[in-house]
């Protein structure tokens, strides 16, 4: 007989995320074969979208061994909504002896053969992951699943009649229960079922946020150590952190690690190196076990294989910390002298004519080797002639005081203040060598898909943020009345990065953060509501403040944090203007800085898409997740 059953289900929502509500069905049948006679029930519970489940099942009258009963099983999004849903199917076997209480085992324990055989629909689009068979296409309203099975069959060897051991019971006159769960989900937030890297760590991640970031997170110490939560931009996001050695992934037949979710839903993964072909038990299998070199990209420039890159070539301008810049002011020394400046802390600007302001407590006047302590703490504006009104060539922006005979400075000429010269320098206009690298490392490995019948990775990923925050901290640069101690005068302009991830607050702890203070400095591809769409793919760095949540901070971090390769790699974020050098973050065992022009490797970090479902795997090295 064929059965068809339409079920109208009410809605039953849960809010996640405060965003749209999931709408959950359940959906179980229980169909039960039995030698001699025929039972056929399904029992329908849960409430949840509109759907259409189908079954078509004949049922047998004396079920016999070898003989296979025909069964299908399919489900349709019928809902009112256009959503697109996710469906899952759970199936449960039992074996219930004639008096319909002594279970049996599945795997005769007398014979060693499994009694029933459930026969799959070859090629049939499911996949198979812990308890569930996940279908891998999400539904449109009015779509069908295949079906994921195509019958039962009753093991040809199965002898009925033995007494199982243990069971004081036989198969023959028992009864075989298949029961069906179908479950459906808004496809949009199908991470509930932990299936995506994303849903995963959500179902992984630590009560306890209260983290102090400048300890060590290790399986001994705690302190976050596995998956932690954080914020951005409002929303909880889940990351990796410490001693763990589960978050290997494999896309695009590369290794990654796993480094945290965003606010959007997807996940950011870091390069750690090809797979690796391992023999295990006669098959081949790949395996994430880089570290060194080989934890890093090699990209061909001119020709050649290379491995180590600057972060920018040139290095004595405050633009050079960028993933991209403007205009390239470098500082300039000029030898001091006996003669008396006036030092100012604001100027106003007229054509080629710039006045310092003179009014009562704005300057100082004295000659440098006696004044050049006090300048540091406002008064950065003068000229170079030690007159108060000069043209564009003679004025001035001091930026560094570490030398009682030698002003360092920035020529200001052309712009209103230090604001409109670092407005002009952190203009997004030519890249920087790090985001030259890092892209035709992309369209190098094909990505990109440019290849004609290649497939688009690209597509894998979503417009993620990479946030090259070049805001100040501390220092000249921050602003014209930065009234700092000494340690935080001119000597040194602290980029923000740099001061949340050191300890100066009053809390005495690091403060990362995740959210990019501007626009400007955060890179997108495409996204020119959050991000300044100047990527030319969806691929970035590393920043500081990840890496000081990975547990790949400063004081109290060793080698077992899951990002050490004991080489040093680049991240995105910017440290300081010393003056002469601009410097950018670097890590390994732990966060430190290097001049921008020094050489490092590159690690990319990629994002992928929400909803993005892992096929097999359990994160460890010799076990990745497989993302295909």
């Amino acid at each position: 007989m064929t059965k068809q059953k339409r079920t109208i289900f009410s809605k039953r929502r849960l809010l996640v995320f405060a965003i749209p509500v999931i709408a959950l069905i359940g959906i179980g049948g229980t169909i039960a074969y039995n030698r001699d006679r025929s039972t056929f029930t399904n029992n329908f519970k849960l409430a949840g979208y509109q759907t259409l489940f189908t079954e078509t099942f004949d049922a047998p009258q004396n079920w016999k061994t070898c003989d296979t009963i025909d069964k299908t099983i399919t489900v349709t999004n019928d809902a009112d909504s256009s959503d697109s849903v996710a469906v899952r199917v759970k199936l449960e076997e039992q074996w219930l002896a004639s008096d319909s209480t002594t279970e049996l085992p599945l795997v005769s324990v007398a014979s060693g053969l499994t009694m029933a055989q459930i026969n799959f629909t070859p090629n049939s689009g499911w996949t198979k992951k812990g308890d569930y068979y996940y279908y891998d296409t999400n539904l449109a309203k009015g779509a069908t699943t295949s079906s994921l099975i195509t019958g039962v069959t009753l093991n040809c060897d199965a002898n009925l009649s033995v007494t199982e051991p243990g069971s004081d019971g036989a198969y023959a006159d028992g009864t075989y229960y298949l029961k069906i769960t179908a479950q459906a989900i808004d496809a949009k937030n199908k991470d509930e079922w932990g299936t995506t890297i994303a849903g995963m760590m959500k179902k992984k991640a630590n009560p306890d946020t209260n983290i102090d970031f400048t300890k060590k997170a290790t399986i001994a110490v705690g302190n976050g150590n596995g998956v932690s939560k954080y914020t951005e931009k409002g929303r909880n996001v889940y990351y990796y952190r410490g001693e763990v050695y589960d978050n290997n992934v494999i896309w695009a037949d590369k290794c990654w690690k796993i480094l945290r979710t965003t606010y959007t839903g997807g996940t950011k993964i870091v390069y750690n190196g090809v797979p690796s072909d391992v023999v295990v038990n006669g098959d081949t299998v790949k395996q994430c076990l880089a570290t060194g070199q080989n934890a890093q990209i090699t990209v061909n420039i001119d020709g050649a294989d290379r491995n180590y890159f600057s972060f920018n070539d040139n290095y004595n301008s405050p633009a050079d910390v960028g993933y991209m810049y403007g205009e390239r002011i470098a500082y300039v020394s000029h030898l001091a002298g006996s003669i008396s400046y006036t030092f100012s802390n604001d100027v106003s600007r007229s054509g080629d004519t710039y006045v310092l302001d003179t009014s009562a407590g704005q300057s100082i006047s004295g000659t440098w080797e006696d004044r050049w302590l006090d300048s540091a703490v406002r008064y950065h504006y003068f000229c170079t002639d030690g007159s108060t009104v000069c043209d564009s060539a003679k004025i001035g922006y001091i930026v560094w005081n570490f030398h009682p005979e030698r002003i360092y400075y920035l020529g200001i000429g052309g712009y209103d203040d230090i604001e409109a010269v670092k407005d002009a320098m952190f203009t997004n206009t030519t890249d920087s060598n790090a985001k030259t690298v890092i892209e035709t490392w992309f369209e190098q490995q094909n990505l990109d898909g440019h290849i004609s019948g290649s497939r688009n990775y690209e597509d894998d990923l979503e417009d993620a943020i990479f946030c090259n925050d070049r805001t100040y901290y501390s220092g000249a640069l921050k602003n014209k009345d930065s009234d700092a101690s000494y340690n935080e005068r001119t000597m040194y302009s602290y980029h923000g990065a740099y001061g949340r991830n050191r300890v100066v607050n009053a809390n005495n702890n690091y403060e990362p953060l995740l959210d990019c203070p501007n626009r400007n400095d955060a890179f997108t591809k495409n996204d020119t509501i959050n991000g300044n769409a100047k990527l030319g793919h969806r691929v970035g760095l590393i920043t500081a403040d990840e890496l000081t949540m990975a547990g790949t901070g400063r004081p109290g971090y060793d080698s077992s944090a899951y990002l050490y390769a004991n080489i040093d790699t680049w991240s995105i974020s910017p440290t300081h203007f010393d003056g002469n050098y601009a410097h950018g973050a670097k890590f390994d065992m732990r966060l430190g800085g290097d001049q921008i022009h020094t050489t490092s490797g590159f690690r990319p970090v990629v994002s992928l898409k929400a909803g993005l479902e892992f096929t097999s795997g359990t994160g460890l090295k010799t076990d990745p997740y497989i993302i295909e």
